[in-house]
């Protein structure tokens, strides 16, 4: 057993990607941990979706959590900086990992996915024009076929699964 709560990392390479996707080897010494929530808002056969500036494909409302900040705190802030509406996180669906590069910095993503229910605001279609645009409910299916980023479209499994009376925060 070690005495320190964080290890060195190897110095190998990994794989991380973009924010086109496009793969890069990068050594491991220099990640970062980064956790990001994100939350499921459905409606009939439909998700709500936004897009980033630089994407052509959607994605789920949500982002990077804040030192200091709980998960639930950082997907409401989120959620209405980037949607105009205020939910409330109802239950804890999934989580995932990836690794990734972003103007220079290199991470290890832990994505952490939440149902959500609207409690308030307004739906702004234009986002925050920030690192949200075109923010919309689209059909599930749609979004399968090709519409949606690999980490939106690996947690559309639980958008088939309809919330059940009184899910409580789990």
């Amino acid at each position: 057993m070690t005495d320190k709560l964080f290890n060195e990392p190897p110095d190998i390479l990994v794989t991380a990607y973009d924010i086109r996707g496009q793969p890069h080897q990068r050594r491991l010494r220099n990640f970062r941990f980064r956790v990001s929530v994100y939350g499921l808002l459905t409606r009939d056969d439909e998700v709500l979706v936004n897009r980033h500036p630089l994407h052509t494909r959607y994605g789920l409302p949500g982002g990077g959590v804040e030192l200091g900040e709980t998960m639930h705190d950082a997907l409401i802030r989120e959620f209405r900086e980037e949607t105009g509406l205020k939910v409330r996180p109802t239950r804890l669906l999934d989580a995932k990992e990836s690794f990734f590069t972003f103007g220079g910095e290199d991470s290890h993503g832990i994505l952490i996915l939440y149902r959500v229910d609207a409690i308030g605001g307004e739906l702004r279609p234009s986002g925050n024009q920030l690192d949200s645009v075109d923010v919309r409910f689209m059909n599930v299916e749609e979004l399968r076929a090709g519409q949606a980023m690999p980490f939106a479209e690996s947690f559309l499994t639980h958008a088939d699964r309809r919330p059940s009376e009184g899910e409580g925060d789990r």
